[in-house]
């Protein structure tokens, strides 16, 4: 895994893309939720590549970064 994995809130936020990942991947419906009951393990992998995806794209649109603390804003 290269990023972080995406929380429950963010992949409920992008259930219409994860769907379209994992029929990409080809993974429908019900066997997304036959792997998510008998092969937990891969069903954790399949959503950390999903999140390194989403993350990579998101990361890659950032052309810098600004940092604020109390002591640069007074």
């Amino acid at each position: 895994m290269k990023f972080r994995s995406l929380t429950n809130e963010e992949l409920h936020a992008l259930e219409d893309d994860l769907k379209a990942f994992l029929i990409v991947n080809g993974i429908d419906g019900p066997e997304w939720e036959k792997i998510n009951k008998s092969e937990p393990q891969k069903a954790v992998r399949l959503v950390e590549l999903f999140s390194d995806t989403v993350l990579e794209k998101a990361y890659s649109n950032i052309h810098y970064l600004e940092f604020r603390s109390l002591s640069t804003c007074i």
